[in-house]
């Protein structure tokens, strides 16, 4: 009786790690992501809702010159305050776009695969501990 309860117990840990982990990799890639595409000297942060992401395959795919909504890092006054983006459309290539799109899919891929280990180390997982040991 008590195994069974602590394999259900261990069972529910999982499930909940595994949506913890879900959930903040959804968090992660729709929080934007940073491209040098306009400027290689200059990182542009890039919106990348599941609408923005449709945005920009459309832009990439129509092959043309498009106005891109980027934020730009704005100075701090203090080392320690948070980051402020000055949001504007600016002008991007075709060029470009697709250095964007590339770079949001690395972004992405990247967090993917994160989450794909941080999953199979849950369910590897053998103790209540160890799940609780997995972060993101």
């Amino acid at each position: 009786m008590i195994v069974i309860n602590k394999e259900k117990e261990l069972a529910n840990k999982k499930n909940e790690k595994l949506n913890e982990i879900n959930t903040s990799c959804a968090l992660e890639i729709t929080s934007g992501f940073m491209s040098n595409a306009v400027d290689n000297e200059v990182f542009l942060k890039y919106e990348s809702e599941q609408i923005d992401q449709l945005n920009l395959i459309g832009l990439v795919s129509s092959n043309k010159d498009a106005l891109l909504k980027s934020g730009l890092l704005a100075q701090k006054e203090n080392e320690n305050d948070e980051d402020v983006y000055i949001w504007d459309f600016r002008p991007h290539t075709a060029l470009q776009l697709k250095k964007v799109f590339d770079d949001g899919v690395i972004y992405k891929e990247a967090l993917l695969l994160k989450a794909y280990k941080l999953k199979a180390q849950v369910s590897e997982a053998t103790t209540i501990e160890a799940v609780n040991a997995i972060s993101w």
